[in-house]
């Protein structure tokens, strides 16, 4: 089964590889260009960067990547990384989605998986996870290969490795996932009352904005196949260490206030007024 869809895939690939190839050398263009013109944004970002960092590792458990998932998806959602004290999920009008730095807007507060992926992939590699992501496609219903591969992507994920398994994590939604084949995630466990979901991988999406090839694309597809044959912790055991987190979260909420006072002062750094979208 496996090699006949990873066939389907390459097939895929073949048709569309001409199209990948000009949207992939479109968005490194663009990727260059924006590290020249936001030179100095991009350098406070990646400061804050930093000093996030060192919030979540004080709010987590010691060394553990599941715990850091959920301070990370826990202080976007709470709005301290925005220099509003909110934030609202949106995924047109007024995110600048500069290409290659797209977590930026969460600083103004707003944004959708593709900010907030943005933002854990550089938090992750502060606190040296093992990280990846997955452009994916979402659906509440199980997708056929053929379903998968022709539909659009329409949402954005990150991965992680614990104790030698691979875990997704959908940052913007607080939802926890696990392999089921060589393909497609399923929520496993989900922190806020949302419909579970089946995502499905596109790799167009990696391909064209992290500029990667076909073979560092398949050998995602195979590690995240293996990995579906593993034997994961139990949801119980990932929700007790989620309920450690949480606890450990709130008796040193005071924390925050320094998070507060770097993300007030990055934030005219990062986006000065005349880049603000209204």
């Amino acid at each position: 089964m496996k090699e006949i869809e990873v066939k389907m895939w390459h097939d895929y690939y073949e048709k569309n590889k001409k199209r990948i190839a000009i949207a992939q050398l479109t968005s490194q263009l663009e990727k260059e260009k924006n590290q020249i013109i936001y030179k100095e944004n991009i350098e406070a970002y990646e400061k804050w960067i930093e000093k996030i960092a060192q919030v979540v590792r004080n709010l987590s458990l010691p060394n553990n990547s599941i715990s850091y998932s959920a301070v990370i998806g826990r202080i976007i959602k709470e709005g301290w990384l925005s220099k509003t004290l909110n934030f609202e999920k949106e995924n047109i009008g007024r995110n600048l989605d500069i290409i290659g730095y797209c977590g930026i807007d969460v600083i103004n507060g707003y944004g959708c998986c593709r900010h907030t992926e943005d933002i854990y992939t550089r938090i992750a590699s502060e606190l040296n996870i093992h990280y990846s992501n997955f452009s994916c496609y979402s659906s509440s219903i199980p997708v056929s290969i053929e379903e998968g591969l022709k539909n659009n992507t329409n949402h954005i994920i990150n991965l992680f490795q614990y104790e030698g398994s691979w875990y997704g994590y959908d940052t913007l939604n607080q939802v926890f996932y696990v392999s089921q084949d060589i393909f497609r995630l399923k929520s496993y466990v989900r922190e806020q009352e949302t419909n579970p979901k089946l995502l499905f991988m596109k790799t167009d999406y990696d391909m064209v904005y992290n500029n990667k090839t076909l073979e560092e694309e398949d050998k995602k597809i195979d590690m995240l196949w293996i990995d579906s044959t593993k034997v994961h912790i139990s949801k119980k055991e990932l929700q007790e260490i989620l309920k450690e987190t949480h606890n450990k979260y709130n008796k040193n909420i005071h924390i925050l206030s320094e998070l507060i006072a770097y993300t007030f002062y990055y934030s005219e750094k990062i986006i000065p007024k005349h880049l603000e979208k209204k």
